[in-house]
């Protein structure tokens, strides 16, 4: 590569890790092959690279990090769209810190399109044999819910999500019935509830990265209204669920992306939610993210209803993500009609899909007014009614683990003939029915369990500054959490409050230090608590040096002046990392990285360096117990073309005309070898000739010196961008100088262009007084506003 070539390469290096800004709309090119450009998701092994410091690990690599995801553990990237992704999956896949990467891919949200709008019973819920929507259905051909609210009808006691295209969560049949988060004060631009997210007040919207999930789609307001049309209210249609509190997800508009997918669930996991709606499908690929939420979902409880899709497929031979993962968290539905038959395009499978629920001439909300409705059809509807549900049998039963409701679910089906070895429990939902089964638990007061508390996920630095942590799920609800810093050696902890979500993050833990929480959970009814749990901790790293200060760049190397400590106590030691190398004992570099006192640093001359290349220096932090800081700021600087400026004084020997003398070795006469900073200026006196009675000119020739060379060259072509100018600046104006004849311009600092170069010549024909004192430097302009001088002159007698 040439010098030109790495200075590019470096600035757009520099150009994408800064200014990189990825889209997170789909194309049609993207639409087509099925995943995005300049995207992908990556797991480091935690073994192999300390988890607090994967982030910086992947900025140093040239990644912008758009998302990490707490639990999971692995990082949501982007890196330049022009780099073929399958090409970064292969380079990546192979890396030994690297546990698995794939691409964001795109999914699909199974629907059909709706039929018709207007007003109509809904037989999903309560089956009379009514005609719905031109279609007349068989009685009894339902959920039996009228039978089921007579036992409960309210499921705001918990939390339902819903990860999909957002949602109208102004319609008025929806409004009463969607989440708001406890821990959030709605409008201040501040993270009250300490999870990372400004503001999500309803739940999130992950495609647009904020707190407003607004439904373009119209998806996700038909799934919602399926589980949560307010009921009893005298107007619209009515959900599974009269009350509820929906978590609003969006995962992309009408194509969701897996990454996002991904973040939605685990957000809703982590967020307390007990059922989930998932509307989608990713087809025949393993997609680990999505596997990594939806085993993250399993360990806290969290069912996710999940839409078996419309292919007319048999999922036993087909696979279909996340339908046919093999987690006992997931409830895989199929769709019914108002027959009690399957649907001609729904999905099946006696192992794979658990149960049937309506899917055809759906009736629920739609987004295109606030009071808008549609028949909808497709198992994207047959879904969020297993979903409301789930969500009424978890309030029901407030204590009822993830298995138990399902097992519930399908032991209790209504078996018929049209689902008979097409689902595991071959029938369709009667949720009247799956109550009496799961039972209403034992209510009662007292401390939850378990006791005492236990973390389900121990303290874990998410972040140089944030630790964040969970505990284990506490039954029988409504149960709040406390976690408790009750040990620290620094500053910026703080102990969480009661809250409802079974996670916390703690923020602006002060650098090298230690830190340590309990948990405890209490009864929210009569605020009966458990026994806190044993205390678990972290150590915080050393802070981040800061910026990296160097002078006397050379063309291999430069000076550090100093390594910015940050306040770091005097035990931590820095390294210092040039490019992909770092610089060692005596300030050589190489491939292994090394840390010393910052103290030592100053002044260690750096060597080993490539010229006329750009580096980017950047220092990190290790503290007294080892643990590494984040890579500090980076400063890019460029080394030398051209070697030291060479200084001196060149006597005139006798001899034949045209010998040869030089200041920095080149061929022929004298050589006086006197080394100065790259950059300065030298002076130099010409001796008057031996032979006085002859006449003799003195002439001055540039000459381009480039390191290891000799003799006179013109300016390479590489170099032809570059400016070049000998600068005589008379050191003495008070005794005569050369007549200075030159074909660079008289003026002292004068620059020409390259390709108008010619050698020049200062000559003296005069004798017999001495020359007096003169100065020349030569001059690079090396690219815009970077200077390096030249290192040889030649004299030429005659």
């Amino acid at each position: 590569m040439s010098s030109s070539s790495k200075l590019h390469a470096a600035i757009s290096f520099l150009f994408l890790l800064l200014f990189g800004a990825p889209s997170l709309a789909q194309s049609e090119r993207e639409i087509a092959q099925g995943y995005m450009d300049g995207q992908m998701i990556i797991r480091l092994d935690d073994e192999v690279v300390a988890r607090h410091e994967q982030r910086r690990l992947l900025e140093a690599e040239g990644f912008r990090v758009l998302h990490a995801y707490p639990m999971i553990g692995a990082f949501f990237v982007a890196f330049d769209p022009s780099v073929p992704v399958p090409a970064m999956l292969r380079r990546y896949a192979r890396r030994p810190e690297v546990l698995w990467v794939e691409s964001n891919a795109l999914g699909r949200r199974d629907q059909l399109l709706p039929n018709d709008s207007g007003f109509a019973n809904c037989y999903a819920l309560h089956n009379t044999g009514q005609t719905v929507n031109g279609d007349p259905g068989t009685a009894d051909a339902d959920m039996d819910c009228p039978e089921a609210w007579s036992l409960i009808t309210d499921a705001s006691a918990v939390r339902i999500a819903v990860v999909d295209s957002g949602c109208r969560i102004t319609h008025t049949d929806l409004m009463a019935n969607i989440w708001t988060n406890p821990g959030e004060i709605a409008g201040n631009g501040v993270d009250d509830d300490g999870n990372g997210l400004i503001d999500d007040l309803h739940g999130w919207d992950f495609l647009g990265d904020d707190g407003s999930p607004d439904d373009f789609d119209g998806h996700g307001t038909n799934v919602t209204g399926c589980i949560a049309m307010r009921g009893n209210n005298g107007s619209g249609g009515t959900g599974v669920c009269w009350q509820a509190q929906v978590m609003v997800i969006k995962d992309g508009d009408a194509i969701p992306q897996v990454a996002l997918s991904a973040m939605g669930i685990e957000y809703a996991a982590m967020n307390g939610a007990v059922a989930c709606n998932f509307s989608t499908g990713y087809g025949s690929g393993s997609y680990p993210v999505l596997q990594q939420a939806v085993n993250v979902a399993e360990s806290l409880g969290m069912i996710i209803c999940v839409a078996a899709g419309n292919s007319s497929q048999n999922l036993d031979l087909v696979a279909d993500a996340p339908a046919t993962y093999a987690n006992g968290n997931l409830l895989v539905v199929a769709a019914s009609n108002n027959d009690d038959g399957l649907t001609s395009f729904s999905n099946y499978g006696a192992t794979t899909v658990d149960v049937a629920a309506a899917g055809d001439d759906v009736y629920t909300t739609s987004r295109f007014s606030n009071t808008a409705y549609a028949y909808v059809a497709g198992t994207s509807f047959s879904a969020p009614l297993a979903t409301g549900c789930v969500g009424l049998m978890r309030a029901y039963n407030t204590g009822a683990g993830h298995l138990a409701v399902i097992n519930a679910i399908i032991s209790t089906a209504d078996q018929k003939p049209a689902f008979s070895g097409k689902t595991v429990s071959n029938g369709r939902i009667n949720l009247f029915a799956a109550l009496i089964a799961l039972g209403s638990g034992s209510g009662g007061s007292g401390p939850p369990a378990p006791d005492p508390m236990t973390f389900a996920v121990a303290p874990v630095l998410v972040t140089a500054s944030t630790a964040a942590m969970m505990a284990t799920t506490a039954t029988p609800g409504p149960v709040e959490y406390k976690f408790d810093l009750v040990t620290s050696s620094g500053s910026g902890g703080t102990s969480s409050g009661w809250q409802t979500s079974s996670s916390y993050q703690d923020a602006l833990l002060s650098p090298d230090a230690g830190f340590e929480w309990t948990v405890r959970a209490r009864n929210a009814s009569d605020l009966s608590e458990t026994l806190p749990s044993a205390p678990a901790g972290v150590w915080t790293p050393a802070a981040t040096p800061g910026l990296v200060s160097i002078t006397n760049i050379t063309n291999g190397g430069f000076e550090v002046v100093t390594i910015g400590s940050s306040g770091n106590p005097i035990s931590t030691d820095y390294s210092l990392r040039v490019g992909n190398l770092y610089v060692g004992p005596g300030g050589q570099v190489q491939v292994a990285e090394y840390f010393q006192d910052r103290n030592l640093w100053d002044g260690v001359v750096v060597k080993g360096l490539e010229p006329y290349t750009a580096y980017i220096i950047r220092a990190r932090a290790r503290n007294a117990l080892g643990i590494l800081s984040a890579i500090g700021p980076a400063i890019v600087t460029t080394t030398s073309l051209l070697g030291p400026a060479a200084a001196g004084e060149v006597g005139i020997a006798s001899g034949a005309p045209e010998q040869l003398f030089s200041i920095n070795g080149s061929t022929g006469g004298v050589a006086r070898l006197v080394f100065a900073s790259a950059g300065a200026p030298f002076s130099f006196e010409v001796d008057q000739p031996s032979t006085m009675a002859q006449p003799a000119n003195f002439a001055v020739i540039a000459w381009w010196g480039v390191p290891n060379q000799v003799w006179e060259f013109d300016i390479p072509p590489y170099l032809g961008h570059g400016r070049l100018v000998f600068t005589p600046c008379d050191a003495n104006p008070g005794l005569p100088a050369f007549n200075v004849v030159s074909t660079f311009g008289s003026a002292c600092g004068e620059l020409l262009q390259a390709s108008s170069l010619t050698p020049w010549t200062a000559i003296n024909s005069g004798i017999p007084y001495p020359l007096p004192d003169i100065t020349f430097q030569a001059i690079v302009e090396e690219s815009p506003g970077v200077y390096a001088a030249g290192n040889a002159i030649i004299f030429r007698y005659q």
